[in-house]
């Protein structure tokens, strides 16, 4: 049949997602994204003329074939048709096209099938095309050639892509087997139109006659047009445009109103219409056959909407019964009250007991509903129903109310509660907060009785210091501290089994004195020959409350795992509250009932996820916490909880309930102590966790990182092994750091490095049969720099030090310490002073003290000819302090500034390895200064054998520092200036003060200048 508009040869095919299907007459919106349906329309675009009319602009839209019609050769337009009519009964397409909700609508079903699987809604991607393009047995014989009337193009924060409007000129069939799936899209040759008969046509004798079909037509679709302007979604101008195509409804005009209808019906399964039901009409090509087909489609569809909106509507009507009940139960609770109070005044019985109900007995009724509810007037079905199910569910959570172990002050909370959740109607908002709230308090842990017991055995203590030795390796001030305190809670636990065994053998003689004397752990609560039930006997609480331990150190050191480890050698829960951040008072006490969406606080929260009320709680970061603000000081909610003479009444803003916290066990970790609150900090016992030392790293990194990067990287200790010097190396030249992270990481790169290695040399084995390089498992020191780079650290100059440039040591915070060149260099000029280096004001007035000190004394230091004379009145003195861009202060390079300006003047360089620490003052006394063992850690790191100290730090040297530091670090104690020169210096004071005199001090400090300048 020649077509009414002109088409292009071939035919571009755009298929359609499933269940969209384009009707003759009707508009079509599609948002395009995918690459075959943009280079379909861009080809289109590019061979228009620009006009409206143009055929470029023509295309086909072509549906998916439904599962229903999956391998059915021959659909009933084609010429001979089909002998029994599709969805009469028996009939093989009957069996095949079902509602959808009698179909498998499963996604990963329709997968199986090969059906590209897109849901449709409401945003723009649900119109999206599949994302590939399907194979051409799933698309349909049969489609409808469109025109693009519309084209805009969307932006990227509006989903990019094409929209694109498409208008159903007339149906057309095709041959799917011909498709070229290599080609960019699909194009079709051969297409043969099928444009609408002027009026229908009836070719069977059995067919019912024109007017017969067309009055069968207007009934259904009259029906079906009303049922859907009160149950369905549609818009109103859709409404009307149906109802003016219905009022011009006649023989000709029939199958355009059946496609106008099955367009605007949407495919869901209350619509009783299916994706199945769309294709097989639009291949179905005689008119006549169409509609009479189309009539039993919509009958079904009106059926659908019928029943979906009997179904609705019955659903509301339970609603406003279910309002109306629960407002006459309240009038009827009011008026109760009323009644007793009236016959409590008068002094008389309640008239509710003349006709059957009282007080509180009247709640129960005759119905018996347990805990004191009555469903008054219950709907039969779905009301009924649920008023079983909320009392099945009260009588459930009184049982576990009965049954939970609570404090005494809990315990009355919670009874007072479950009586006002039984008052309290399901619909209200307060019951569901009521039930939260109940629901919270029997999740947390109240008494003893859901502690985790402590081992009676008497290798427990032994077994935990092996435990906490196996996962870290030294700490050893912090395992001494938290052995004893398990060495403790040992010995009350024997003091407390024993008293037990005492109470056990003074037996009673009475049943109610053996109810009386049960065992504390005991929880089943015996009854006494009257049948009542005595209160259970409180367990047992121990005297001796656990500690709040702060552990403070740099990063890496081990803080936060062995807070870990104690947990899992006492056999205890571990709860990890990261308090980093927080600013709000609330997260630590909990928001109050009033408020909207309250919940508990952090603490109450980290004891109901360990579900017993002796854990173990590790406070992290406690020292990066908010500081105060309009929503409260998070640090002051912290004073109650970390007391151990207060936490025993924690009391949380959302219980309102005293909470014993006095058996957890808390371990703050912080990297600095200069940020937390110093009433806070009263509160917690320190313990600082300095770095570790070479020997420490080397064995942490062969037992525990080592392995540990082997596994993260798929690596059998066969093939990776690295020597103690590859390691040391490793330590010292790319990882001065306090803790270990940074050196874990290098580790992760040698290892992944190295599984490169193996990879590629198997793949090479793989290929060239034996001819690949061999792997070799061992890492050398040239392959760290091959793999790491260059060294971030190179060891300090064996030839001496340096003239004007002493190294000092420095504390650079968060428990990190550091060594400090100081450098000096000296011009002619007129005697000014000049520093630089990002210095602070402390700092800087150790400085001028330390050029003031080293004037004074310039005579006996042999800079000066005499002592009258002035040996810095024609040279100027800078010093710099390298890494400008770090700020630097604070009041302990003293020392090493008078070492390096006589160093500068006398032109003799300091003692090398040598760095020096402490505070001068103008007498020349050398002052102590803190942050010694973070210094002295960091020197050790950087190669320094030889320590400059003042007398007063010798104690922290002895206390505080490894045993190997102070073996491997000889350490010069010093009262006053004098004595650090003649340690600082070879020869001592004596080599300074033989080379004085005049012009040859001034020789010699011009010859420094000179060296330096070239150094």
């Amino acid at each position: 049949m020649q077509p009414q508009f002109p088409v292009p040869d071939p035919l571009p095919i755009l298929t359609l997602p499933e269940p969209s299907v384009l009707f003759p007459g009707q508009l079509l919106s599609l948002h395009l994204q995918t690459p075959h349906t943009l280079k379909l329309v861009r080809a289109v675009l590019q061979d228009s003329s620009g006009s409206p009319q143009s055929p470029a602009l023509v295309i086909g839209c072509v549906p998916l074939k439904p599962a229903a019609l999956k391998g059915d050769n021959a659909t009933e337009g084609d010429a001979q048709g089909s002998d029994r009519a599709a969805g009469e009964p028996g009939s093989d397409a009957a069996e095949r096209i079902r509602p959808a909700h009698e179909q498998g609508t499963d996604d990963d079903q329709q997968r199986e099938r090969g059906l590209q699987v897109i849901r449709l809604g409401t945003d723009k991607s649900s119109n999206a095309v599949a994302a590939d393009k399907p194979d051409p047995s799933d698309l349909f014989e049969f489609g409808t050639l469109a025109r693009i009337v519309r084209l805009e193009r969307l932006s990227t924060q509006a989903g990019s892509g094409l929209i694109v409007v498409l208008s159903g000129l007339a149906r057309f069939s095709y041959s799917p087997s011909a498709l070229d799936p290599s080609a960019p899209f699909y194009t079709a040759a051969a297409i043969t139109v099928h444009n609408e008969p002027s009026t229908l046509s009836l070719s069977p004798a059995s067919a019912p006659d024109t007017t017969t079909l067309v009055a069968a037509l207007r009934d259904s679709a009259t029906s079906l047009v009303e049922t859907l302007s009160t149950t369905s979604t549609l818009p109103p101008l859709v409404i009307r445009r149906l109802r003016g195509v219905l009022s011009r409804l006649s023989p000709s005009t029939a199958p355009a109103l059946l496609d106008a209808l099955l367009a605007a019906l949407p495919v869901h399964p209350t619509s009783g219409l299916t994706h199945a039901d769309k294709v097989r009409l639009l291949g179905t090509l005689d008119a006549a056959q169409r509609v009479d087909k189309g009539v039993e489609v919509l009958g079904r569809a009106e059926e659908a909407l019928k029943l979906a909106g009997r179904i609705e509507g019955r659903v509301e009507e339970g609603q406003k019964r279910r309002q109306r009940e629960w407002a006459l139960l309240q009038q009827l609770m009011a008026i109760r009250q009323e009644l007793e109070q009236l016959a409590k005044e008068e002094g008389r019985p309640s008239p509710l007991s003349i006709i059957g109900g009282g007080g509180s007995g009247a709640a129960k009724g005759a119905a018996g509903a347990p805990g004191g509810r009555r469903a008054l007037g219950s709907p039969p079905g779905i009301g009924a129903g649920d008023d079983a199910d909320e009392e099945d569910d009260l009588a459930e959570l009184e049982r576990r109310v009965a049954a939970k172990a609570f404090s005494p002050e809990a315990k009355c909370v919670a009874v007072r509660e479950l009586k006002r959740l039984k008052k309290t109607p399901p619909q209200g908002a307060e019951h569901g907060v009521i039930r939260n709230y109940i629901d919270t308090l029997l999740s947390v842990p109240w008494t003893a009785a859901e502690a985790t017991p402590l081992e009676l055995s008497k290798d427990f203590v032994a077994l935990a210091r092996k435990k906490l030795d196996d996962d870290h390796y030294g700490l050893d001030k912090i395992k001494k501290r938290l052995l004893e305190w398990l060495a403790v809670l040992r010995l009350q636990r024997e003091h407390q089994a024993l008293a037990h065994e005492t109470t056990l053998a003074a037996a009673p003689s009475s049943p109610t004195e053996s109810a009386v004397a049960a065992p504390p752990s005991s929880t089943a609560t015996a009854k006494d020959p009257a049948g009542t039930a005595p209160a259970p006997t409180p367990p047992f609480t121990p005297a001796y409350r656990a500690p709040i331990l702060l552990l403070h150190g740099p990063p890496g050191t081990g803080k936060t795992s062995i807070a870990r480890s104690l947990a899992e050698a006492m056999g205890r829960k571990f709860v990890r509250i990261s308090l980093g951040g927080v600013r709000d008072e609330a997260e630590i006490r909990g928001h109050r009932r009033t408020y909207v969406g309250a919940m508990p606080g952090k603490i109450v929260a980290a004891l109901r996820k360990a579900g017993v009320s002796n854990p173990v709680v590790l406070l992290d970061e406690v020292d990066k916490i908010g500081h105060a603000s309009h929503h409260g000081d998070p640090n002051a909610a912290l004073l109650e909880v970390l007391d151990p003479e207060q936490n025993n009444s924690f009391e949380d803003h959302y219980l309102g309930v005293p909470l014993d916290l006095s058996q957890v066990l808390f371990i703050a970790t912080a990297n600095s102590l200069d940020t937390i609150p110093e009433p806070l900090f009263d509160r917690m016992e320190a313990i600082e966790l300095s770095g570790y030392v070479h020997a420490e790293k080397l064995h942490i990194a062969r037992q525990s990182l080592l392995p540990k990067q082997q596994r993260a990287n798929a690596l059998s200790p066969s093939q990776l092994s690295l020597s103690d010097d590859v390691l040391l190396r490793l330590v010292t030249s790319y990882t001065r750091e306090a803790g270990v992270r940074s050196l874990e990481r290098a580790l992760g790169a040698v290892c992944r490095a190295k599984a490169v290695e193996l990879a590629e040399s198997a793949d090479e084995r793989d290929a060239a049969a034996g001819g690949a390089k061999a792997y070799a498992p061992e890492v050398t020191e040239e392959d760290l720099e091959r793999i790491l780079g260059p060294p971030r650290w190179e060891e300090e100059d064996e030839d001496g030090g340096r003239v004007g440039v002493a190294t000092g040591l420095a504390y650079q915070g968060s428990g990190n310490g550091g060594i400090l060149h100081i450098e000096t260099t000296l011009t002619p000029g007129t005697g000014t002073f000049s520093l630089t280096g990002q210095l602070g004001s402390v700092i800087s007035e150790s400085a001028h003290v330390a050029l003031a000190w080293v004037k004074a004394h310039a005579f006996e230091l042999g800079i000066a000819p005499d002592r009258d004379a002035n040996a810095f009145d024609k040279r100027d003195v800078h010093v710099h302090f390298p890494a400008g861009a770090v700020k630097k202060d604070g009041p302990s390079a003293g020392v090493a500034l008078v070492v390096a300006i006589v160093s500068l003047m006398r032109g003799i360089p300091p003692r090398a390895h040598t760095a020096m620490t402490g505070e001068v003052t103008l007498r020349g006394l050398v002052t102590p200064v803190g942050g010694i063992k973070e210094k002295i850690l960091a020197a050790h790191r950087a190669g320094i054998t030889r320590a400059i100290l003042p007398l007063a730090n010798k104690r922290d040297v002895e206390t505080d520092l490894p045993a190997q530091v102070r073996a491997e670090v000889e350490f010069v104690y010093v009262r006053t200036v004098d004595e650090a020169l003649d340690a600082a210096f070879e020869g001592g004071l004596a080599a300074l003060a033989g080379g004085g005199g005049g012009g040859k001090a001034g020789e010699r400090g011009h010859g420094a200048w000179d060296v330096q300048s070239h150094l």
